[in-house]
């Protein structure tokens, strides 16, 4: 009898055990997907995954971390495929490519130019974090700074080479100072440290063309400059843009800087909220991702989870303030001061920022209910990654 219990209690015992493994089973399957968002649009370069040159050919780095090509969002051709890579910019004349060490120098034709590596350069003294060209440098992420480089010879610059005999003019904390070319418009180099023109490496921020802000791993709180708005961000318990030309500040939710869009008269930024103190989010199977731009973990929950992305408008003119708030599940891929695009179930839906009218939808076959996926813009495109495999899925035309 009691043998004849015991079995009970352990059949009982096993039979909740399955369940409760089915059920957490089934979560996972329909937790929604996990929606990572590098950059709200091109102007934005916290990464450097994918770039395209003044041919209008696009550069992404594959599953396998080739280089591989593709032409105004058609088929995908390799580009390069005899090594690894983590890190891929280009300029008008060369593809550049960088693993943890070192960097290579392509023609557009797929030929190894040159390469130079902490062997053969002592000024590549730690990981490399990322890399961006312009025609004039190529700017190397290394341990929150950029190591200078010629784009020409991979040699190293000093900043008095790149900036040239141009005035260093102050704002605020901050000192300014811009060269001029004729086929990029310019580089601004922003720096709230005393600055020593002989060095080869910089700490601050780089924007180009007044609009297109660099951030490649650096601590750097200064976010970029349209000539009338210098941003520093803040960011702990909210986030706090403030204006060095007026010292006018600005209060948003917490966002980080991939998430934030400056022109020369508005600053527009999203964040998400998801519902953190949800049981069955524990059961889940996360994905974290780190990001000093954060400052820690930066997490993007499965949309299961997902209450609702904001966006904040400031006319810096007038200091109005417009919030847009979308729908539990809708988040936000792409963002400009023209228009944004999110995804809602299993469409990619683009709206005009002005007046939130949806305005056209596209069929997103390629996301499923529980995998994990990486948007980054770059030109009129965001391409879409599979977080597991590293697989472009996708190529959206946002022109």
């Amino acid at each position: 009898m009691v043998l004849k219990k015991r079995k009970k209690i352990i059949f009982i015992f096993l039979a909740i055990a399955l369940l409760f493994c089915a059920f957490v089973i089934v979560l996972n399957l329909v937790k929604g997907p996990t929606i990572n968002v590098v950059n709200c649009n091109s102007d934005v370069i916290t990464n450097s995954r994918v770039c395209f040159n003044s041919s209008s050919t696009y550069y992404y780095l594959d599953s396998n971390n080739f280089i591989c090509s593709v032409a105004d969002g058609n088929k995908s051709e390799i580009f390069y495929d005899d090594r690894e890579f983590k890190y891929i910019t280009c300029n008008s004349d060369y593809i550049f490519a960088a693993d943890d060490e070192s960097i290579f120098q392509f023609n557009s034709d797929g030929k190894l130019l040159k390469s130079i590596s902490s062997d053969t350069n002592d000024r590549i003294y730690g990981r490399i974090s990322g890399i961006f060209a312009t025609d004039n440098c190529v700017f190397c992420g290394m341990l929150g700074s950029y190591l200078l480089l010629d784009p020409i010879t991979l040699g190293n610059m000093s900043i008095k080479e790149l900036i040239g005999d141009n005035e260093w003019r102050s704002i605020g904390d901050a000192e300014i100072g811009s060269v001029k070319t004729a086929s990029n418009g310019g580089i601004k180099m922003i720096i709230a440290y005393p600055i020593e023109l002989d060095k080869d490496t910089f700490s601050g921020s780089i924007v180009v063309d007044d609009k297109q802000i660099i951030n490649l791993g650096g601590y750097n709180y200064i976010v970029g400059d349209t000539g009338n708005a210098c941003m520093e961000y803040k960011a702990h318990n909210g986030t706090i843009f403030k204006n060095l030309y007026n010292g006018k500040e600005y209060n948003t939710p917490k966002t980080d800087i991939r998430h934030f869009s400056l022109t020369e008269d508005s600053l527009i930024t999203f964040s998400s909220s998801y519902d953190k103190k949800s049981v069955l989010m524990d059961l889940c199977i996360l994905y974290d991702n780190y990001s000093v731009r954060d400052y820690g973990l930066y997490n993007n929950y499965p949309l299961q989870f997902h209450k609702y992305d904001q966006i904040t408008l400031i006319d810096l003119k007038t200091d109005s303030e417009k919030i847009i708030k979308t729908r539990s599940g809708e988040k936000i891929i792409y963002l400009s001061n023209k228009k944004a695009v999110s995804f809602y179930k299993g469409n990619y839906l683009f709206y005009d920022i002005k007046n939130w009218e949806n305005y056209k939808s596209i069929d997103a076959d390629e996301i499923n209910s529980h995998g994990c996926y990486t948007f980054e813009s770059c030109g009129d495109y965001i391409f879409v990654f599979d977080d597991n495999s590293r697989e472009l899925l996708n190529t959206i035309n946002v022109a």
